[in-house]
């Protein structure tokens, strides 16, 4: 049998705010191929860890490996979250073209905005974007790196249905046909459980567990309701 390709592994990690921990001693492993729910209720420590694990925020124990240069970042890493990253003042255009002549990216900037429905707002700058359409031109520059790691935190929030799906679809063929790997924080358990592996759940600081996706969805969710209650 092949052994799984750990793509990022967190080993023994704690962060803390002044003297409270957001979370403590926690590890698991981003496998190649898999896409990982992040589950917990609001304030649990979900954006946080996401963070770290971005290198925005450094731990204060434990590791993250493989450790990751600033100047393979954009090209193995990529962090999409409410707080935009784009350059705001820039049209949605301006920004993708910017991120695509980094890349190797052979679509026109024409053609990846009608894929995801951003045409019609090409020109609007990323400051006047709804949340949505926001994270959509976020997202959409962040693919553009083919970064080998994904950490999208909250991504479903503000996003139609039609949005939704077609989010659901292009991160599962994405994942599996780059051998990529994502986790993906959020309450939206019940539409992006259908392309999860692996769901984590974080509670009182801890990872309280670990489930791979040969559980139910019922199952899941359970186990995410009690501990959000705890």
């Amino acid at each position: 049998m092949k052994q799984a390709e750990i793509l990022l592994s967190l080993q023994n990690a704690t962060k803390r705010y002044e003297t409270t921990p957001v979370f403590e001693d926690i590890s698991f492993d981003l496998i190649a191929g898999q896409i990982t729910l992040l589950l917990g209720a609001n304030g649990s420590g979900k954006s946080t860890l996401l963070k770290a694990l971005s290198g925005l925020l450094k731990l204060d124990k434990g590791t993250i490996e493989p450790t990751i240069s600033k100047e393979d970042h954009f090209k193995k890493v990529a962090y999409v979250a409410h707080e935009s990253h784009l350059y705001s003042p820039l049209t949605v255009k301006e920004n993708i073209e910017l991120f695509a002549k980094l890349s190797s990216e052979k679509r026109t900037s024409e053609e990846l905005l009608d894929f995801w429905g951003l045409f019609e707002h090409r020109n609007k700058a990323v400051e006047n974007l709804s949340r949505g359409l926001a994270f959509k031109t976020s997202l959409v520059c962040a693919l553009l790196g083919s970064p080998s790691i994904l950490l999208l935190d909250e991504p479903t929030s503000a996003l139609d249905s039609a949005s939704l799906d077609l989010f659901c679809a292009t991160i599962q063929d994405y994942v599996q046909k780059r051998n990529a790997t994502a986790i993906i924080a959020t309450h939206d358990i019940r539409r992006l459980y259908q392309i999860a592996n692996q769901v984590l759940t974080i509670n009182n600081g801890a990872i309280d567990s670990t489930t791979q996706v040969s559980f139910s969805e019922e199952e899941v969710v359970s186990i995410y309701i009690q501990t959000s209650l705890k």
